[in-house]
């Protein structure tokens, strides 16, 4: 009976704030695949809620915060990912998209470089730092670079704006 009792208060413990953020997190995995993107924003949020330290929530619920073009939330998000794992490439990239997306290129260029740094195989990041760089009137020289290496890492649109 006394074990008992000690695993009855125990038990809370064993499923601990991080089990439970996960919990929320697959929820709203589940939602975002059913395109309930409100339902899925509340569970990533209470992920977050339960374990701030949980980056997946917080990089899949600025995934969303992008889609629906809330640029500033997305970019909020992404940063705390970055500060809890500096060295998630896809979380610079994706930043720099949300830059990207309100034309504080300086800021997407040097979310793609260090996305490039982090992963030298990261093609999207080529791609998106070359279109930033033609966009902001940078010679063909710089941005051809950055087409032709995500060409050669099998990206289509490297490709197909490598001139």
């Amino acid at each position: 009976m006394r074990n008992f009792i000690y695993l009855f208060i125990l038990f809370p413990v064993l499923f601990s704030s991080q089990e439970t953020a996960k919990y929320y997190t697959k929820l709203g995995k589940e939602k975002t695949k059913a395109k309930n993107n409100d339902g899925a924003y509340k569970d990533f949020s209470k992920a977050i809620k339960l374990d701030p330290s949980f980056t997946e929530a917080y990089f899949l619920r600025a995934g969303l915060l992008y889609k629906d073009k809330i640029y500033i939330g997305a970019i909020r998000d992404y940063t705390k990912v970055i500060e809890l794992r500096p060295d998630f490439a896809k979380a610079y990239a994706a930043r720099g998209f949300s830059y990207a997306a309100q034309k504080f290129w300086r800021d997407a260029i040097t979310d793609y470089s260090k996305a490039i740094d982090l992963d030298p195989s990261y093609a999207m990041a080529y791609a998106s730092r070359g279109f930033a760089y033609e966009t902001t009137g940078r010679p063909s020289s710089i941005y051809n670079r950055d087409y032709k290496k995500a060409c050669e890492l099998g990206l289509k649109w490297g490709c197909d704006n490598f001139k």
